[in-house]
């Protein structure tokens, strides 16, 4: 384990990782003897001035816009923010915790509760991210939280995934305002954004790099799908000609009507734990 003035490098008998203060934000992972798994632009901004493309976004206390759909930053304040690091460990289980406060006192903006946030990301032979979010003010609030995990894919066009069968879904791209119900496997054929109401385990099938990615998770009413294809990525600044093939997101989340409601004095915590096997 290596502390750096910008980035935390764990490594140990299960893998490598590497992590940011900024945003708290995870940007790279590989289990021993195998390729990254986590994704990041070749046009990611890395000089802290705005949010990382790629790797695993800490979204909080809200998503997107937020759920009256004017909120800004887009996914709330704590990616575009600095983490205090508390605490790192070596050894067979390498890990390090990151902390944000936030009291509407000295950060007057839209979100006027007090809120602290601890995210713990470990390496055993998965990779292992918490997030635990405290209300430490004196009245009860909501907030959306999410873990916005790229993978690393050898073509998304070839990506399946398997267990959301039969869960229900907001489709964004068609607008959102309809339900639907998942029929077999998730497949990519298109712009794809989802929010799937479900908390199950998901294996992600990458033939191309031949392994399969399960992603469990602990805590976590939602899972987002997302992937922008050709139209819209080539309007996002921050995203390579023709990286969209490259990955797919699939995130933990607590967002919408299964946003956290906290009291004073709760915490709510939401575990991911990411896990890679050879293909059979």
């Amino acid at each position: 384990m290596t502390i750096l003035e910008d980035q935390v490098l764990l490594d140990g008998p299960g893998g490598t990782a590497t992590v940011i203060p900024f945003g708290a934000q995870v940007l790279e992972w590989a289990p021993t003897g195998e390729s990254p798994v986590l994704w990041r632009s070749s046009s990611a901004v890395l000089d802290g001035s705005a949010p990382v493309r790629g790797g695993i976004p800490v979204c909080l206390p809200w998503f997107g816009r937020g759920r009256t759909g004017d909120l800004a930053p887009s996914h709330g304040f704590a990616r575009t923010t600095e983490w205090t690091p508390l605490g790192v460990g070596s050894g067979h289980e390498p890990q390090a915790t990151f902390l944000l406060e936030h009291d509407p006192a000295g950060d007057p903006g839209t979100f006027p509760h007090c809120l602290r946030a601890l995210l713990r990301v470990a390496i055993t032979e998965d990779l292992v991210v918490s997030l635990t979010v405290t209300n430490t003010g004196d009245h009860t609030y909501d907030f959306e939280e999410a873990l916005h995990t790229y993978f690393a894919v050898g073509d998304v066009k070839d990506v399946t995934l398997d267990g959301l069968e039969g869960a229900d879904y907001q489709d964004k791209v068609r607008g959102g305002d309809l339900w639907r119900s998942q029929v077999g496997e998730v497949a990519f054929v298109r712009e794809t954004d989802r929010v799937y109401r479900s908390d199950s385990t998901v294996v992600l099938h990458d033939p191309r790099r031949r392994r399969d990615i399960t992603i469990d998770k602990d805590g976590s009413a939602d899972t987002v799908v997302w992937n922008p294809w050709v139209d819209r990525a080539a309007a996002l600044p921050d995203l390579g000609d023709p990286e969209w093939q490259d990955f797919v997101c699939v995130e933990a989340a607590n967002i919408g009507d299964d946003a956290i409601t906290l009291e004073p004095g709760e915490e709510h915590s939401m575990v991911l734990v990411i896990h890679v096997d050879p293909m059979a």
